[in-house]
């Protein structure tokens, strides 16, 4: 079992329903290739892009209208009935498209930008659960690598090092800036390919779906 990682699980309450709204649809878009996929230490893990919906990671300090103004900024998307319970209170939603056809690239990039939103990522299926990202990636450092070369590797990428682990000697959390063209767990797998790391994971906020 891995080191201890910095994730987060959120809950959803209704499996049947997720499953319709999460669908993948067969309509060309911008973003063709629906699969991505991060290290497990060295075995490439597949992952399989919900198109229709995004989760969006709203910033500590964002108020209710700032979130949703965020929301109604893009007339294609609405609000999932599925939310993570009161987004208010958990700074995040899950938007899905109206009309059930995909998001394109361009407009989760836009959505991303605005100065509210932390993250805003597809969901992720890996064929048994749904999962998305935030801008959150962990690291662990080789003993043969130093904090130096993380620092430098990090500079030279658009990221931060954010903490440091408390009870993981050479374990770090990395936030990746608005100003990089990749997402976390592109920065990761970025990262892991320098051979620097004993691994390179994102930070994947997990859905566990229950029925009522």
């Amino acid at each position: 079992m891995k080191n201890i990682k910095f994730s987060i699980t959120v809950f959803l309450m209704s499996l049947t329903g997720f499953f319709s709204a999460c669908k993948l649809v067969d309509e060309p878009c911008e973003n063709e290739n629906t699969h991505v996929f991060y290290y497990y230490f060295d075995e490439k893990i597949y992952l399989e892009q919900v198109t229709n919906s995004i989760y969006i990671q709203f910033i500590p300090g964002a108020t209710k209208k700032e979130m949703n103004a965020v929301i109604r900024s893009n007339t294609s998307l609405k609000a999932s009935s599925l939310d993570l319970h009161d987004y208010a209170t958990s700074h995040a939603v899950i938007l899905e498209t109206k009309n059930g056809n995909c998001i394109s690239e361009s407009s989760v990039k836009s959505l991303r930008q605005k100065e509210a939103v932390v993250s805003a990522e597809y969901l992720l299926y890996n064929g048994r659960k749904y999962s998305s990202i935030n801008d959150q990636f962990v690291v662990k450092l080789k003993e043969t690598t130093s904090y130096q070369q993380l620092q430098t590797l990090a500079e030279n990428n658009n990221c931060i090092i954010k903490k440091k682990s408390l009870y993981v000697e050479n374990q770090f959390v990395l936030s990746v800036l608005k100003t990089s063209n990749l997402n976390a767990i592109q920065m990761a797998n970025l990262f892991h390919e320098t051979g620097l790391f004993e691994f390179s994971d994102p930070d994947f906020i997990t859905f566990n779906l229950f029925d009522v």
